[in-house]
């Protein structure tokens, strides 16, 4: 029977997540981490074939450029072989681009003064989404007391590169790990982001992850910190008694060999959640030690969060849903999902509007 190459299936004795060996301490070969390709799906089996697709690209500091190179590995298991899902700790590979990243403006002090930290996770064709933030709602981030920074991996080839290289010179804002900017690789995404909090900014209070298709309602976000006292806890929009998706067709596919109970785990969904600061290192030290799931928001807020006792609470106000964009659904909400970047120069203005005037989520009758 064939074996899987997926690099090392224990967890370390190491309880420092940012001690974890890199790619070349222990092998020279550019295949000890691995990474799902966002062409070819997920682990699980192909059913009657007896045969698993598998999208594995090896990780090496020089990207490659070969044509030749297959994006997937056929491999024969047998009917009944079953198949042994790696720990992310064997797929992530820690660490990150040396760039331009302006610290003192993002997280100065190591986050001593920082209130607030925000990572945008973004894809590489999206920097209209990443334009837009900046000319909007990023301008709070010129706060002493809060720091904004896009997440991003690498491209699969250098013209990709390249344009994220102009982009971070222009604007240092970029943070970018060492994985291939894929969907099937948002887990890997937001292991970067703790990782980069929890080595570069571990005094700030707070860490809201969300994404650059997202709004966020700055006013009402920093009043509602102002309201928190608890610590080890997720807040944002809680999904309970979600159960996998089976339908091998489906983005969403999970196999029975990845997740084989019915019901997931209470997670937050993905487009927006908070962290508070007390739990950062924690997620990222027991995700390394948790089989990987291609469901970041599953995977993290989910069954780590589970495994580590970690409280998930449900908040009215964080919206990872499509609203209108109304003037005062806006202001009512602390994010909004499914936002074009037109459109967030849209619900700026609108929020930004001291002619309109709102109560609980309604214009009221004599506002213009």
């Amino acid at each position: 029977m064939a074996k899987l190459n997926l690099g090392p299936s224990e967890p370390s004795e190491n309880k420092d997540p940012l001690n974890a060996p890199s790619a070349s301490s222990n092998n020279t070969s550019s295949t000890s981490y691995w990474t799902l390709d966002s062409d070819v799906g997920t682990l699980g089996s192909t059913g009657n074939n007896n045969h698993i697709r598998i999208g594995l690209v090896p990780f090496s500091d020089r990207l490659r450029d070969n044509k030749q190179d297959k994006p997937f590995n056929l491999v024969s298991l047998g009917s009944k072989a079953p198949i042994r899902i790696p720990l992310a700790g064997a797929i992530y590979r820690p660490g990150h681009l040396d760039n331009e990243i302006d610290m003192e403006r993002i997280c100065p002090r190591d986050g001593l003064f920082t209130k607030l930290l925000v990572l945008i996770t973004s894809a590489i064709s999206h920097g209209a989404a990443r334009m837009a933030i900046r000319q909007t709602w990023m301008h709070y981030g010129f706060r002493r007391d809060v720091g904004m920074a896009f997440v991003l991996g690498h491209g699969k080839d250098n013209k990709q590169n390249k344009v994220l290289d102009d982009e971070d010179f222009m604007y240092r804002d970029l943070i970018r790990g060492h994985f291939v900017d894929s969907y099937n690789n948002l887990t890997l995404k937001t292991m970067s982001s703790l990782e980069w909090a929890h080595r570069h900014c571990r005094r700030a209070r707070y860490v809201l992850k969300t994404d650059d298709d997202m709004f966020v309602n700055f006013p009402k976000l920093l009043s509602f910190l102002d309201k928190l006292k608890a610590n080890r806890t997720i807040y944002g929009r809680r999904a309970d008694y979600w159960k996998p998706v089976r339908n091998r067709w489906s983005k969403y596919y999970i196999s029975i060999d990845q997740y084989a109970e019915k019901v997931y785990p209470a997670f937050t969904t993905g487009p927006a959640y908070l962290l508070t600061g007390d739990i950062v290192g924690d997620l990222l030290n027991r995700s390394l030690r948790t089989p990987f799931l291609k469901l970041e928001d599953v995977f993290m807020t989910g069954i780590v969060a589970e495994s580590l006792a970690i409280k998930r609470v449900n908040v009215r106000e964080i919206a990872n849903i499509r609203v209108d964009l109304d003037a005062c659904r806006i202001r009512d909400k602390i994010t909004v999902h499914m936002v074009s970047p037109n459109e967030q120069f849209e619900a700026w203005m609108k929020l930004l509007d001291d002619s309109i005037k709102c109560k609980n989520g309604y214009m009221l009758r004599n506002s213009n």
